[in-house]
């Protein structure tokens, strides 16, 4: 490299670190390895490696490929930031739960899940108390009155009274007086949303980001937990069908339709099946009268009109098989395991999406077609349309256009049964041995049942846990940078697995034969804080992080997606996450978060436990670990904890200031 280019790299990199620096280091180091791939493509000698922080202690690639499509659970993590669930885990070394009709470049994917916290900037958390009634503004709609947006579907947008100006800055954002026992708006807040007679739930909202596109879907409340035996695969076999045949398209014709009006096959026409929802999605242009007439009407077809005869069931089956090969690599093989061992003595550890070979190969389309009919009822369904066009009342008569003539069957909606997750106080054990695997990781994870939102104090309740992963995760980042440290890598999260259980999950990856150690330290670590708690500064810097995550998606409001919004209103009606919209969620947040003790955040730490339904999980390439040594770590952490042996945490002595004495001044 000559002196001139050394020069120059040199002085870009701290250039862009004293930059940052003005705004605080850990809040620079998203910002700058953003920066440092902008500056990788532009100068091929800058470092494809950049520096890690607590969101990221995986390091990225400078220059990540440019054909890489998101997965749904990065989709998802994006989607919930400005949504009452704050966090979710990257389930790819978990379970195939999701099987997309186009799947991504699997090679192309992170080794470990994301961490389940944002880290921006480390500003003082905010001390100010609850602003008194009359100082207040309250956002939330009167028990009397319809929520914005809801009931009739037109318009979209808050009632007058409750809108915030444009210009208002989260800092001047006023915080909200309201009852703990005060429910949550049932309705989505923002969008038109209503009901037509047959059934059917639609959500319309205008957005202009991107530009003449709109975010199309169609969600249906079934999977494939709900097949019998000799129906394992045909959910799946169903949303492949969809794309190949109806009852007005015939040989492939909307995926040449779609492809004919730039929405490329994948992309921007895609599927997926999961354990308990099937959901199709478009992104399609609008800028043609009548395209988005044609979309929403390829999104009816789908919902009642799909052909099956033995004839398109014969053309598709190589399709399923082919991406059901492809699923048999060290991946979906350790996938397909822990998703059994996971769900064991519950119907969802043998409802895996993708099916089985046998039923793949010989099911008949009478069976197909009877599982279309029976499950595809319209008021298990509805429609989503956002994007970039100007009247949404116009979008709803579209929906009911094509939607509304379309008669519920003459018998009564089918009634999606609970299948039950049945707990265990004795942990479960796995440990993959793969030569195709990547690094050793270990997996935790600790099931509960899924919880909902309904009342301000279930929302504050879900601050908390939020509070609990990120001071937890802060820690596991200290960790992994000591000397000689346990594991490269460890985050944790919470997340939805299926409709009625949740789970703590935390991962690590670390060096081989250092599974064992690994588990150790993050068994250890738990246990700390269910003896000890986190200190009050640890909770204020995580009280802060959030802060300033709900200020980031507050002031990037009017940037926000069509897809991501889409996703939210997918989250509603799939699993009744309340839409109350990022205005009245910032001044929300802003009131709540000063108020949450330590106390309210160590008690989170108890689901976390070794008792509470908890699976781990080893990946090594080569065998170093037994099931015998991970036993004996989980009764030693026991052990330790019982005789409370455990030393708290050694907090980093940081001085009040950085020089004690004031320097002589010069002359």
């Amino acid at each position: 490299m000559s002196l001139q280019l050394f020069i120059l790299r040199v002085t870009l990199w701290y250039l862009i670190v004293d930059a940052c620096t003005v705004r605080g280091l850990k809040a620079s180091l998203p910002d700058l390895q953003r920066r440092g791939a902008t500056l990788y493509s532009l100068f091929p000698f800058w470092p494809n490696q950049l520096p890690s922080s607590p969101a990221h202690p995986n390091p990225i690639r400078a220059n990540p490929p440019a054909h890489r499509k998101a997965t749904k659970e990065e989709k998802n993590r994006k989607s919930k930031s400005p949504c009452l669930r704050h966090r979710t885990a990257d389930l790819s070394r978990i379970a195939p739960h999701r099987i997309r009709l186009a799947q991504s470049h699997a090679a192309d994917r992170p080794p470990l899940p994301d961490p389940s916290i944002a880290t921006r900037s480390l500003s003082p958390p905010p001390t100010a108390a609850c602003a008194s009634s009359s100082a207040a503004m309250d956002l939330l709609p009167p028990a009397t009155e319809p929520p914005a947006g809801g009931g009739g579907g037109g318009g979209g947008a808050p009632a007058p009274g409750r809108r915030l100006r444009r210009g208002v800055g989260f800092r001047s954002l006023k915080m909200v007086s309201v009852s703990m026992d005060e429910p949550l708006p049932a309705e989505p807040v923002g969008v038109a949303y209503g009901r037509l007679a047959n059934g059917l739930a639609y959500y319309v909202r205008s957005n202009p980001k991107p530009r003449m596109r709109a975010a199309l879907s169609l969600a249906v409340k079934v999977g494939s937990v709900v097949e019998e035996e000799d129906e394992r695969g045909v959910a799946h076999i169903v949303e492949h069908l969809a794309f190949s045949a109806t009852s007005r398209y015939t040989n492939h014709d909307i995926v040449k339709f779609l492809e004919s009006i730039g929405a490329e096959f994948g992309a921007c026409q895609n599927a997926l099946t999961s354990s308990d929802e099937t959901i199709y999605e478009l992104l399609v242009p609008v800028d043609k009268p009548g395209l988005l007439s044609q979309a929403i009407s390829v999104l009816a077809e789908f919902s009642s009109e799909v052909r099956v005869s033995a004839e398109d069931l014969e053309k598709e089956r190589g399709a399923v098989l082919e991406e059901y090969r492809g699923g048999r690599n060290a991946t979906g093989r350790m996938q397909d395991s822990h998703w059994a061992l996971l769900f064991e003595g519950s119907k969802y550890a043998e409802r895996l999406p993708i099916g089985t070979e046998k039923v793949i190969r010989t099911v008949p389309h009478e069976t197909v077609r009877h599982f279309y009919h029976k499950w595809y009822h319209l008021s298990n369904m509805a429609v989503f349309a956002v994007g970039d066009f100007p009247d949404t009342q116009a979008v709803v008569e579209m929906i009911k256009e094509h939607f509304g003539q379309k008669a519920p069957p003459s018998c009564p909606p089918p009634v999606i049964p609970d299948f039950p997750v049945p707990s265990h106080v004795e942990p479960r054990f796995s440990c993959f041995v793969e030569s195709e695997a990547a690094g050793s990781a270990v997996v935790v994870s600790c099931k509960m049942p899924a919880d909902r939102i309904k009342t301000v104090t279930d929302y504050r309740d879900s601050l908390a846990e939020s509070m609990f992963h990120c001071a937890l995760n802060q820690r596991l980042f200290k960790i992994s940078r000591r000397n000689d440290p346990p594991y490269f890598s460890c985050s944790s999260a919470a997340d939805a697995l299926v409709r009625p259980v949740k789970a703590y999950i935390m991962t690590s990856s670390c060096r081989e034969r250092g599974t064992v150690e690994a588990l150790e330290s993050m068994l250890l670590e738990v246990a700390r804080v269910r003896l000890h708690g986190f200190s009050e500064r640890e909770i204020s810097i995580a009280r802060a992080l959030m802060m300033s995550d709900i200020e980031s998606a507050y002031l990037e409001r009017d940037q926000m997606q069509s897809t991501t919004l889409r996703d939210e209103f997918l989250q509603h009606f799939l699993h009744e996450d309340p839409v109350v919209g990022i205005e009245y969620e910032a001044q929300l947040q802003k009131t709540l978060l000063p108020h949450i003790s330590s106390a309210e955040v160590v008690k989170f730490a108890a689901n976390f436990s070794t008792i509470s339904s908890c699976v781990i999980k080893v990946v090594e390439p080569h065998a170093h670990a037994s099931l015998e040594d991970l036993k004996a770590v989980v009764l030693k952490v026991n052990t330790l904890e019982q005789d409370n042996a455990i030393p708290p945490w050694d907090e980093e002595q940081i001085p009040e200031e950085i020089v004690s004495q004031s320097p002589e001044p010069g002359y």
